[in-house]
């Protein structure tokens, strides 16, 4: 698989990054045998980069990648997330020894800010973090759905050396101000969410109705017209993937690594099958012109 240095200080990383959400439950349910063998399975493929938070149903993800990493620690990098109520220098401290327990380690290779508060003082968090770096519990620093002026302030005490954002076919706000911002600054990107938790994959029909347990059941984007227009466009969407002999996993993804700040897409799954499903989404490099013409597709489709 591919790989690409995570920012200017990163080390090398591959383009495509296990995201461990849905298998903390936030998708509907997950056995956990299935949870540790999708792992695996990714692990077994090349991925190297496996993405988690304390906030995935409280430490139950973290627990999961340690039962699938086991004796492969050394060979995987490792990326959680603080919880933005746990911002403040002693909050944050005691967070990392959950984090770093609930994964059986003694480092976690990038620690990100999950997302910003209105209350949050950027210059406490990161010297916090900064002071676990140097004690060699952590070994970079990131953030995560962080503006352009927040991470500036961050970047007053040390470099972030990762931003996390939700970056896909029609969740675009980024590109405008944050991914310019990050390449000019040498900060790594990793997108989540670039399969558009399920809408990008031609997996739903319009009149498809997610179960209560399912997060997405009370999300704008997943009912309604909107929704609808999204699997036409999908659908469009995979006929000229095919054309190129791809899927429209492949093409997701490959549009997403196409953007030049890019570092890797972060993909979830429930199961094995679903890796196998994207793995090999890595190696569809786009030329200019295909980009063009999918944004072409998702303009005409309104979205």
């Amino acid at each position: 698989m591919r790989s690409r240095n995570l920012g200017k200080n990163g080390p090398p990383v591959s383009v495509l990054g296990f995201g461990a959400w849905p298998i903390a439950g936030k998708m509907g349910a997950v056995a956990e045998r299935d949870a540790v063998a999708a792992i695996r399975r990714a692990v077994d493929s090349g991925v190297t980069l496996i993405d988690t938070a304390e906030g995935y149903g409280g430490g139950l993800s973290e627990e999961l990648v340690a039962k699938a990493v086991g004796n492969r620690r050394a060979d995987l990098f490792i990326a959680t997330k603080v919880s933005p109520h746990n911002w403040r220098r002693a909050d944050l401290v005691a967070a990392a020894e959950r984090s770093l327990r609930h994964l059986h380690t003694d480092y976690m290779d990038l620690y990100q800010v999950h997302w910003p508060s209105d209350d949050m003082d950027f210059a406490e968090c990161m010297r916090a973090i900064d002071d676990l770096i140097q004690q060699g519990k952590i070994r970079y620093a990131g953030v995560s759905n962080f503006s352009v002026e927040q991470m500036q302030a961050c970047l007053q005490v040390r470099h972030v050396d990762s931003l996390q954002p939700k970056y896909n076919l029609i969740a675009r706000q980024i590109e405008d101000e944050i991914l310019p911002f990050c390449a000019q600054q040498g900060i790594g990107v990793l997108a989540y969410a670039p399969l558009g938790q399920g809408l990008l994959t031609d997996s739903y029909d319009e009149d498809h109705v997610f179960a209560a347990d399912d997060v997405r059941s009370g999300r704008e984007d997943f009912t309604g017209e909107r929704f609808r227009q999204t699997i036409r466009m999908a659908k469009q969407l995979k006929a000229y993937a095919a054309d190129h002999g791809h899927t429209l996993i492949e093409l997701d993804v490959a549009w997403v690594l196409a953007h030049p700040a890019m570092t890797t897409a972060l993909i979830g799954a429930k199961s094995p099958a679903q890796v196998d499903g994207w793995i090999g989404a890595g190696d569809w490099e786009l030329t200019p012109e295909q980009v063009r013409e999918i944004n072409h597709i998702v303009a005409a489709a309104g979205l």
